[in-house]
């Protein structure tokens, strides 16, 4: 399998990649709104211009080593499901906070209330509100949620 990786960027300057099997692929999903920003869910996301890269290395028997001896290349496939691994063991372990998380995010930062991890939900004004007072959040896809997890 043949993935071309872009480099994409939302309209608040979030920079990030995206994975297709083709530029159709991408053209297709970006007319319906599908591609995400993963920092702040904002689906106006432009392509950029940047060298192309394609991973060809996808088969079962490259996924046995994260980094090929020969090569020095890092296995991307066995990386990402590694990210994945540890942002749903980081999701798991965090407080779930609810429609409070901007409220909660604002005591944390504040030292108002003891510092961990939390996660819930906020609008777009709120989030907006955190990033413009330098409050670091992060938007999760729902798929980064651990499946057995989700009710």
């Amino acid at each position: 399998m043949t993935v071309k990786v872009f480099d994409l960027q939302c309209e608040y300057g979030h920079t990030f990649e995206g994975w297709f099997s083709s530029h159709y692929e991408f053209d297709d999903q970006h007319s319906r709104k599908m591609i995400e920003c993963p920092f702040c869910s904002s689906n106006k996301i432009t392509k950029l211009v940047s060298a192309p890269y394609v991973n060809t290395k996808l088969s079962p028997d490259a996924n046995n080593k994260k980094i090929d001896k020969s090569s020095g290349k890092v296995n991307i496939l066995e990386t990402q499901i590694n990210i994945i691994k540890t942002i749903r063991k980081i999701l798991k372990e965090a407080e779930n906070v609810g429609p409070n998380f901007a409220e909660e995010a604002r005591k944390i930062n504040n030292g108002d209330a003891e510092k961990r991890a939390i996660k819930g939900t906020v609008t777009k004004e709120e989030h907006q509100s955190l990033q413009n007072d330098e409050i670091e959040v992060l938007s999760i896809p729902e798929f980064l949620e651990d499946p057995s997890s989700m009710h």
